[in-house]
């Protein structure tokens, strides 16, 4: 069996694919933040899909993979990241309860 160096941790080829597929996922989601702030599920070709309400869940993880790609230098990722944040300390939050909504 011959082993893929792309596949392989520590080759370049494997550091070059991860960049790439890294760039790639970051790209299809920027689609992601809902007029208000948050996210929801996204369609195939990764614009928001207004068939489903804003989601906790989702909105946390666009936050933290949007803040990563800040890190990273994706460009825009960061005000992606804040529009999350925008949901998260906006529509998503029970003011009079705290926590937050799991869906609005």
């Amino acid at each position: 069996m011959t082993n893929n160096p792309r596949y392989t941790l520590g080759t370049e080829a494997n550091r070059i694919f991860m960049a790439s597929e890294t760039y790639e996922l970051l790209k299809f989601g920027k689609g992601f933040p809902a007029p208000n702030g948050g996210s929801g599920w996204l369609n195939a070709d990764g614009t928001l899909d207004p068939s489903h309400g804003v989601e906790t869940w989702i909105t946390s993880r666009m936050a933290h993979v949007y803040s990563i790609g800040a890190m990273l230098g994706y460009l825009g990722a960061g005000e992606l990241a804040d529009a999350a944040l925008k949901g998260l300390t906006g529509i998503l939050h029970d003011d009079e309860h705290g926590g937050w909504y799991p869906q609005v």
